[in-house]
């Protein structure tokens, strides 16, 4: 049986190579390159109920042979096309994370569980280690995909070194739906006033930080402009809300929420209310209650909670990433 596995998986690998018997083609079409694949319409519907469909159902597809695809690089589809003709696995581990995840977002679009899985498996499992570009793209990956236990994993990671935002700047890139899940993500491993920095700076990279989409009325001319700066301001909000102001001590609220144009004057005015009070609630523990009384009632913890507690001692560590972190522990 072993014997007759080996031959198959030779002979197929063999008619992918040498384009014999091809009764299919997908075209790769991109903003500056077009490349044609000779295929089997056999082994790609093996691979998917989805290619079933296209190659075999009643669309233009099975009757003209050729797929078009547009979203996809060529150099991609080639490693795509190069799996399903032997599924070897092992070929993965030649590629870079970058690579894996573009084969595996592919995968997952046309319901090929089998490379997806492969694919996640040698991103999480692998011994090599990760540098913070990789880490943050298998985070956007696991998102796409609702992977949430390589999103946990990820975060583990990098959470002992969330001190530099602006060392974060590949989210900057991130759609909206994982730039939140990100914020949403980091809480409680990234101080309140350096997690208000990244969604600062990602709105302003993205565009969206303008007056009228955070916080003005809508003056745009035509209902679709109307309804893109609704969208802006409704993001922003619920970015915005991901936020615990009451962790900021006045400097840092002063410094940051109280100098952006994300707040409105009333909204800072409250914020300021709410962190005045925690930091008299804070001093009022403190003159009452001596440190060795705190520990022994199992107070210290709360105490720590306190703003002006968090900026004095939250930065006492290393400042800046490690040029890798190692994903498979």
């Amino acid at each position: 049986m072993e014997k007759m596995n080996a031959w198959l998986r030779i002979s197929i690998e063999d008619l992918g190579l040498s384009n014999r018997h091809t009764d299919c083609s997908f075209i790769i079409q991109t903003a500056t390159e077009r490349r044609v694949f000779l295929c089997h319409k056999l082994i790609f519907c093996c691979a998917s109920e989805a290619f079933d469909r296209m190659l075999y159902g009643d669309f233009k597809e099975s009757t003209t042979g050729e797929v078009m695809l547009k979203d996809v690089e060529p150099d991609i589809f080639e490693k795509f096309r190069g799996y399903l003709y032997g599924y070897q696995s092992e070929k993965l581990e030649d590629y870079g994370t970058d690579t894996l995840i573009k084969l595996c977002v592919f995968g997952n679009k046309f319901l090929v569980e089998s490379i997806k899985e492969d694919c996640v498996k040698e991103m999480t499992n692998r011994r090599c280690r990760l540098g913070m570009s990789d880490l943050m793209l298998l985070f956007q990956c696991a998102h796409t995909l609702n992977i949430k236990s390589i999103t946990k994993r990820v975060v583990s990671k990098i959470s002992p070194f969330l001190k530099e935002p602006f060392n974060q700047s590949v989210v900057f890139d991130f759609d909206r739906e994982v730039f939140k899940s990100y914020i949403e993500t980091i809480d409680m491993k990234l101080l309140e006033a350096d997690r208000f920095i990244l969604i600062e700076t990602y709105l302003k990279h993205n565009g969206l930080d303008t007056p009228s989409a955070a916080v003005a009325a809508p003056t745009a001319i035509d209902a679709i402009e109307e309804e893109i700066q609704e969208n802006n301001r409704e993001y922003i909000s619920q970015l915005l809300g991901l936020i615990k102001f009451r962790r900021f001590t006045p400097k840092q609220f002063y410094e940051g929420p109280g100098k952006s144009s994300l707040l409105t004057t009333q909204q800072k005015y409250e914020h300021l209310y709410t962190i005045a009070n925690e930091c008299a609630r804070a001093k009022d523990v403190v003159k009452s209650t001596s440190v060795e009384t705190l520990a022994t009632a199992s107070l210290i913890s709360e105490l720590t909670s306190f703003p002006y507690y968090r900026a004095a001692h939250c930065h006492c560590r290393s400042t800046h990433f490690p040029f890798s972190a190692d994903l498979s522990e």
